[in-house]
């Protein structure tokens, strides 16, 4: 009897915290669909080089500061990114403009920004902090999906920036995470 109910209890913290884990539930099917969207649309216009690009910059951050910095600078001088990058950053702007805005509505919120105004705003940085990583993971997720959908892909969803700039396509070594868990 006792192992009957230590294994209920378990059960049910086991899935009442699986509820409770997702701040941003109620946004994930709206930047799936931006998400979705984006990869389809504006990325999918591109060359499978620079889709890796594009995925490369979404994928976790296992870089140093320089290897980011070497991604960044191909994506700047690539102009062919533009159009890919306006997009992703316009839904970006608008679904934590929509976030902000929803939050500063709440009357708890309204009187902890009274009160403390400090305090609100170190609170609202951690939350959009972590939105933006929420958001970041869909969209990665969203592309390698789409990438790996062609089987010429297969071979090429590999990280391809190290402190040196761009490895060498027949020298990349470490593979993409097949999706990024939330």
């Amino acid at each position: 009897m006792n192992k009957y109910i230590l294994t209920l209890a378990l059960t049910l913290q086991i899935t009442l915290s699986s509820f409770a884990t997702n701040p941003f539930e109620n946004l994930t099917q709206e930047i799936n669909n931006q998400a979705l969207n984006w990869s389809h649309g504006a990325v999918s216009e591109l060359t499978c080089d620079n889709q890796l690009i594009l995925l490369n910059m979404l994928a976790p951050n296992y870089y140093s500061a320089k290897t980011q910095i070497q991604c960044f600078s191909l994506i700047q001088s690539t102009p062919e990114l533009e159009k890919s990058l306006s997009e992703l950053q316009i839904n970006i702007s608008s679904t934590v403009n929509n976030y902000i805005e929803s939050i500063c509505k709440k009357p708890a919120a309204q009187k902890s920004m009274s009160k403390n105004f400090e305090a609100f705003q170190q609170k609202m940085e951690e939350k959009i902090s972590a939105l933006l990583q929420y958001i970041n993971t869909l969209y990665y997720n969203a592309l390698y999906s789409f990438m790996a959908q062609n089987p010429d892909n297969q071979t090429k969803l590999m990280y391809m920036f190290d402190d040196n700039g761009i490895i060498p396509t027949a020298q990349r070594t470490r593979k993409l995470p097949h999706s990024i868990d939330i």
